[in-house]
């Protein structure tokens, strides 16, 4: 029999207990439908109206902005309990993406940099209309889908919000224990018989920061090691943190904190960014109250980086890439200059090559870089070093590389049938799922990588073809040049020297010196000739073939295969965390358990082919470049 729902209404919406999409102190929210329209809402329902409700009210209704959820209106359900009516952000929270075993390292770059810009605009408006969220975290981020199928980032959950100026006061313990300011977890949690304190708007700079660390970094910046419970540990890690120290973990029970002024290994952004973050982060999880930024050095950094844009580049001597963000005005001799200081490649070794030319045929010193190019991951810049310096066939792979490479897996216990931990079950396949997600990622970079190499000698080809077949005709011009002078000498000779003249033996001996000269010339062309052909057979082509295309596509849709299988596996192992385990259950448990590593273990393998095949593509590379 078809399931059928029992639906609720308010005055101006129905709803069902069963389309409940989040939880809060105050009350649930559930997805309405208005009656009149069929729009789709967000409604939060209050079990009781008090002052965090008003304050919840009064806030969303002054606060409409792109960044913060849409509040709509308030009205009254069956039982005359106060409902608001919000936007529905049908992609969850960002604590919900964060969580999901593809972000279990952190976000990616460009969605990072996306959930940054958004949080500084809804930031900006809340200070600009005086306001003070105080319970910032993932959490209270929701997300929308946007018409062009990109993420939207709000902010949410007004109901500890409160007007205060930059220098107003506060007095309520209000936020959310892994992101509040030392002075509010010390009035919250340590020293409760002095009745708190006043609190200033930097918590909200406080739980920024660390909301920022926790999306670009998968896991909170100050972590005991049995968790919040342990507040004394909780607090000893951001109270008596030193200046500079953005995280501190606890690795054992009463064992030492290991603090770190760097963003983990296992962080997936580029080398520019990851300087760019850290140095905000360090401003913003600072306890000392001398040192800590206002608003206006936030925004100010802020507005900074995000006036910068991307430049993806590609350096095929390592197998490297990198984005370096610059000004807009940036021009050509500046990148240069940046290329210069991130590798040691002085401007006249860089061949620098743009889509399927040499970029020095196309700019000018003084262009503007960004009137003329335009790269991606896919399409980037690449920087050959033509030093000529000695150089071993040597990759240099991300930090969070060497982690997928190296770091051993957990294993599912091997237990009893009728025992199994369920719980442990779930997040020791939750870390399968998110190895397969960054192998995946590697899988696709290594062949995008080995497409490179193979661009990066043809467009080289490609500009030393043009430039032997300048100096062949070169050559070949002054060829026909020298046998006109000869043919002019031999008949100055017949004709107007008699006799053998200082002058006719000058001219002679002239014509001589360029012949040889020429011929000279010749012998260097024929060389470099010979050794062209040579590199060609040692570099063969620079399109892979169709097979070769056909393989990678082929090798990317098994990859995707498993790991949708996984998905679906552990999809299983989350429901069964609630289930009964019967003897059937737990023997397709069982099976689950193995298949989960049977799909790891195969893009494993397909991850150390593709390594394998890059690798052997690069030292042929390196030795076509000596």
């Amino acid at each position: 029999m078809e399931h059928k729902k029992a639906f609720l209404d308010t005055e101006n919406h129905v709803y069902s207990l069963e389309d409940l999409i989040g939880r809060g102190a105050q009350g649930n929210i559930y997805k309405g439908i208005h009656k009149s329209s069929g729009e789709v809402h967000a409604l939060k329902m209050f079990e009781k109206y008090n002052l965090q409700t008003q304050r919840e009210m009064d806030a969303l209704s002054k606060l409409q902005h792109p960044n913060i959820v849409m509040f709509y209106k308030c009205e009254k359900d069956s039982k005359k309990k106060e409902v608001i009516v919000m936007e529905l952000c049908e992609g969850g929270s960002l604590l919900d993406s964060i969580r999901k075993p593809e972000n279990i390292t952190g976000l990616e770059e460009e969605e990072f940099l996306r959930v940054f810009s958004h949080l500084v605009s809804g930031m900006k408006h809340l200070r600009k209309h005086g306001f003070s969220h105080r319970d910032i975290k993932p959490g209270n981020i929701l997300v929308c889908i946007g018409e062009d199928s990109r993420n939207i980032y709000k902010l949410s959950d007004f109901g500890t919000a409160k007007p205060l100026n930059d220098n107003d006061f506060f007095v309520s313990l209000v936020g959310t224990d892994e992101y509040l300011h030392p002075d509010i977890y010390k009035a919250a949690f340590i020293d409760r018989r002095r009745g708190g304190g006043s609190f200033t708007i930097s918590a909200d700079l406080w739980s920024l920061g660390a909301t920022l660390y926790h999306t670009v970094t998968g896991k909170v910046p100050f972590s005991p090691y049995i968790g919040r419970d342990d507040k004394n540990v909780m607090f000893e890690m951001i109270s008596e943190k030193e200046s500079g120290v953005i995280s501190g973990e606890q690795m054992s029970a009463g064992g030492s904190i290991h603090w770190s002024k760097n963003l983990p290994k296992t962080c997936r952004l580029s080398k520019s960014m990851n300087t760019c973050v850290k140095t905000i982060l360090i401003n913003l999880l600072e306890s000392d109250k001398t040192k800590i930024w206002s608003f206006e050095d936030f925004f100010d950094a802020a507005d900074e980086l995000m006036s910068r844009k991307p430049v993806y580049v590609f350096y095929p001597n390592t197998c490297t890439r990198n984005i370096l963000y610059v000004k807009q005005e940036t021009n050509f001799r500046e990148l240069k200059d940046m290329i210069s200081s991130e590798t040691d490649i002085t401007h006249a070794n860089q061949f620098v090559l743009y889509s399927d030319n040499h970029l020095n045929n196309i700019l000018s010193e003084t262009d503007c870089v960004f009137q003329n190019i335009s790269t991606d991951y896919e399409n980037p810049l690449i920087i050959l070093d033509v030093s000529n310096k000695e150089e071993t066939a040597s990759i240099i792979y991300e930090p969070w590389e060497h982690a997928v490479f190296d770091e051993p897996m957990p294993c599912f216990e091997l237990t009893e049938r009728t025992v199994y931990d369920i719980n442990r079950d779930f997040q020791v396949a939750k870390i399968y799922c998110a190895k397969m997600f960054l192998m995946e990622k590697i899988i696709k970079k290594l062949e995008l990588f080995k497409k490179l190499l193979q661009q990066t000698v043809g467009v080289s080809r490609k500009h030393n073809d043009q430039k032997l077949d300048v100096f062949s005709r070169e050559l070949s011009f002054l060829q026909q040049r020298l046998s006109d002078i000869s043919s002019l000498t031999e008949h100055s000779k017949k004709e107007k020297f008699t006799a053998i003249t200082k002058e006719g033996d000058e001219a002679e001996d002239d014509t001589m010196m360029t012949k040889a000269r020429v011929q000279k010339c010749e012998k260097v062309l024929s060389e470099i000739s010979g050794l062209y052909t040579e590199e060609k057979k040692l570099f063969p082509g620079q399109k892979p073939c169709a097979n070769c295309l056909q393989n990678n596509t082929d090798s990317e849709r098994k990859v995707r295969r498993h790991i949708v299988q996984s998905e679906e596996l552990l999809k299983k192992f989350a429901e069964r965390r609630s289930q009964r385990m019967t003897v059937h259950i737990e023997y397709m448990h069982n099976f689950d358990r193995k298949n989960i590593l049977e799909h790891s273990k195969e893009i494993q393998k397909m991850m150390t082919i593709s390594k394998t095949e890059l690798e052997k593509e690069h030292s042929d590379f390196i030795v076509w470049n000596r």
